[in-house]
């Protein structure tokens, strides 16, 4: 997956995106490139994430939070997660049976 804009710093970066369908919990991680000047390492680490729309129309003060689940990712899909703006870009193999046959 990459970063949805078009700052050119953030062109040639990726993040791996881990999806635990188990507690719909997720991590991103960015793997380090040589000579770029990015890191890498750990970019969010494993929890629950509320979707955007949820934070739009203040229901987490209500209790009526509406976190991203496993059905929210898939090859193509626009997520924003904590404020930052990515598209999924591939999937591994297991991942894509496992979206073809629970989504």
């Amino acid at each position: 997956m990459r970063l949805d804009n078009d700052k050119y710093e953030d062109a040639i970066r990726r993040f791996v995106l881990a999806v635990y369908p188990i507690d719909d919990t997720i991590a991103i991680f960015e793997p380090v490139i040589r000579n770029s000047g990015i890191v890498g390492g750990k970019f969010l680490q494993k929890q629950r994430v509320n979707t955007e729309d949820s934070k739009i129309n203040s229901n987490i003060s209500k209790g009526k939070s509406k976190f991203y689940t496993a059905n929210d990712f898939y090859v193509g899909a626009h997520v924003v997660i904590n404020s930052f703006p990515f598209v999924l870009l591939s999937s591994d193999e297991h991942s894509l049976r496992y979206m073809e046959h629970n989504a």
